[in-house]
């Protein structure tokens, strides 16, 4: 069963990647477990994984906003990238925001999914 983390669990869990270097396939869901519960028990999430009133006051979601799911969508492309630093690589016109969320072009989509299909540990 896959489980499905908050966007900030994933977030914690990107920088740890690239402070200490690749997660073993075994070990990431340990991990990610163990991020969202340091994650609640600091009261930055609650139990539901939504994030709390400290988490925004903190600055860790206060350029963000719910979208119709109630998960926090960045307002402009520097924050969508430091929510998602794979993204970090690419010109900001390659995005583009829409009433659906936010749009990335071909070049994006290829480039990320190359690196997915050539790294040895993606599943």
């Amino acid at each position: 069963m896959k489980v499905i983390y908050p966007s900030l669990v994933e977030q914690a869990f990107d920088l740890y990647v690239k402070q200490y270097g690749t997660v073993p396939p075994s070990k990431v869901n340990k991990l990610k477990s163990y991020i969202y519960k340091a994650l609640v028990k600091n009261g930055i999430l609650d139990q539901n994984g939504n994030s709390t009133q400290k988490a925004k006051d903190d600055g860790l979601v206060e350029s963000f906003t719910p979208n119709k799911d109630g998960e926090y969508e960045p307002e402009t492309v520097r924050d969508l990238k430091l929510m998602y630093p794979m993204y970090a690589q690419f010109s900001d016109n390659h995005f583009m925001k829409s009433s659906q969320g936010w749009l990335a072009d071909a070049y994006v989509i290829r480039s990320i999914s190359s690196q997915v299909l050539n790294n040895p540990f993606s599943d």
